[in-house]
């Protein structure tokens, strides 16, 4: 895959897209906050500039290779054995590098990406409405939302400690 190519079962909200043109449009207007990050990544250019959540130092910007991240995707996706039309939540801000890969992953993987705001209310109204195969969250994400995290079937959780008394709640699920 390459960063200009949408894979087919790709899917955002519930509608597909056969070209990245279409989709900045749609992103531009449903989640403007995700505009800036795929207008870099359909770009000509081989890398984008990311931030670092700081969660192991001081936060800084770095620059990525767009063929390094589809790389890295496409490892997460052979890792957590995952398929096109894998129903996934996205509740992390595209600033940093979390949810620049949850949009990797998606595009790379042919997702079914459901895209929601990082609050809390959203991120708990979305798991009220259905489940999903994947997700991302950080810890304090996590926590909010324990009443519900089950309904994300695989998690991962980064960007911040993950403290001894949340892993025990989690353990306990």
């Amino acid at each position: 895959m390459s960063p200009q190519s949408i894979h087919p079962d790709f899917k955002l909200n519930g509608q597909g897209f056969t070209n990245a043109e279409a989709l900045l449009k749609y992103v531009k207007d449903c989640c403007p906050l995700h505009y800036d990050f795929l207008k870099s990544w359909f770009d000509t250019s081989p890398t984008i500039i990311a931030h670092t959540s700081g969660s192991t130092g001081l936060p800084k910007a770095i620059e990525l290779s767009k063929k390094a991240m589809i790389y890295s995707a496409q490892n997460t996706i052979d890792f957590f054995k995952l398929s096109p039309r894998t129903s996934a939540l996205l509740n992390l801000s595209s600033t940093f590098i979390a949810g620049k890969m949850m949009w990797v992953r998606a595009l790379a993987g042919g997702w079914h990406l459901d895209v929601r705001s990082p609050d809390n209310e959203s991120i708990k109204q979305a798991l009220l409405q259905k489940k999903y195969d994947f997700g991302a969250m950080v810890p304090l994400q996590v926590y909010k939302n324990l009443n519900f995290i089950e309904k994300v079937h695989k998690l991962i959780i980064g960007g911040g400690v993950v403290s001894d008394n949340l892993k025990a709640q989690l353990w306990s699920l």
